[in-house]
């Protein structure tokens, strides 16, 4: 029995009308197999379930979709494709089953029938829209970012602050007392970006905080993080960066592109270079990273474990998308949790259960659930929380 990923990429060769002779004896093998197998490739190959998976999920012109729609009857068959299938097949197949749909639902269970899914109450909760980010000066004072219109420049604790027309927050150097300042990005909020005051940009994840001076000194840049940041550092010669965790993490860079995960509801605490070379260390131990080299300590240990990793993945939530490899569901509940402001319960016991796939961050997360229920997941959704089952 060929495996899930190779199932997928003849699944989604197919739909693309560029599978090869090999893979369509393979194919032919795997629909004989079962029935369940030959009913989830008529459901997943279906023009219409791709045409009405793709109105879910808003990628391509409404128009031109009901146009497609309209035009008869699909034929059936392996050799056979109608007219709109063709279109569907570079337009849909890659970008929506190929990468999502078929990704989830044969991760785990190629081999079980399609479930059919009934939210027993309809209800939604949509992506952040807003950043809902805050920033508390040691004052005490505070400022809701939203409130502040774009292109305004407003004093906080003696710094001089630029919003501009991107929502991003930049900081005027300033020769000031360095007084300390906390951007905080609450559960539920869009990305946010700050600029320091000394050029360094950062992307602060949902329920995430980042404290940092108005004005660095003269000798090393220190900023402290909560949660997950992304640090587009820059370059000096003579001042190091400094980050620190409360998980007893610290990083140390002249001039680079890294990423650091430090969620206090989470067993790891990461570090991931992106671009450069930054110095990792705890109380016990200190490393050195390369590019697409990761450090994670463990919350029950002190060594720092080194590996290389895919950098896309772990820098998937800046680019707006939900990366998921071969992650546990409690996991997935978790950014779940931060990005829609919602609380989940998990019935049932998944261990064992592991989920792949890319999602887009801009879905609602009813259509979120409408992607992961190929992988054999009940949902309800109300007041604010999830339900997750299995079917």
């Amino acid at each position: 029995m060929p495996n899930n990923e190779i199932m997928r990429d003849i699944l989604v060769a197919w739909l693309k009308d560029e599978i090869t002779p090999e893979q369509e004896q393979i194919l032919n093998k795997w629909l004989d197999d079962s029935s369940e197998n030959r009913e989830t490739f008529s459901r997943l190959t279906n023009d219409d379930f791709l045409v009405e998976e793709l109105k879910i999920f808003d990628l391509f012109d409404a128009e031109k979709l009901q146009a497609i729609s309209n035009q008869g009857p699909a034929e059936i068959g392996i050799g056979a494709k109608s007219v709109r299938r063709k279109w569907l097949s570079f337009a849909a197949a890659a970008a929506v089953l190929g990468l999502i749909c078929l990704a989830f639902y044969l991760t785990e269970r190629y081999d079980r029938k399609a479930p059919v899914i009934a939210a027993k109450k309809v209800s939604d909760v949509q992506a952040p829209i807003i950043s809902k980010a805050f920033i508390k000066a040691d004052n005490g004072r505070m400022i809701l970012l939203d409130t502040i219109k774009a292109n305004t420049v407003f004093s906080l604790n003696g710094a001089d602050v630029i919003k501009n027309d991107s929502g991003q927050i930049i900081y005027r150097s300033n020769s000031g007392a360095p007084t300390n300042n906390t951007l905080f990005n609450p559960r539920g909020g869009n990305i946010i970006t700050v600029v320091l005051s000394d050029g360094t940009k950062v992307w602060l994840n949902s329920e995430s905080s980042i404290t940092y001076p108005i004005s660095f000194g003269d000798t090393a840049r220190s900023v402290s993080v909560k949660g997950e940041a992304y640090f587009e550092v820059a370059k000096s010669a003579t001042k190091k960066f400094i980050v620190t965790t409360d998980r007893g993490i610290t990083t140390e860079v002249l001039g680079t592109h890294f990423n650091i995960n430090s969620y206090d509801d989470e067993d790891n605490c990461i570090v991931t270079l992106i671009e450069g070379r930054v110095q990792v260390h705890n109380s016990e131990e200190k490393v050195l990273l390369m590019p697409a080299q990761q450090a994670t300590q463990r919350s029950n240990g002190r060594s720092l474990l080194v590996r290389h990793v895919n950098v896309n993945k772990v820098i998937a939530w800046k680019e707006g998308t939900f990366n998921f490899d071969e992650e546990n569901i409690y996991t997935i509940s978790r950014q779940f949790q931060r990005w829609y402001n919602i609380d989940v319960n998990i019935k049932g016991d998944f261990s064992g259960e592991t989920y792949s796939g890319i999602i887009s961050k801009k879905l609602s997360l009813l259509q979120v659930m409408q992607v992961l229920k190929f992988a054999g997941l009940n949902y309800q959704i109300s007041n604010n929380q999830l339900i997750i089952t299995k079917i």
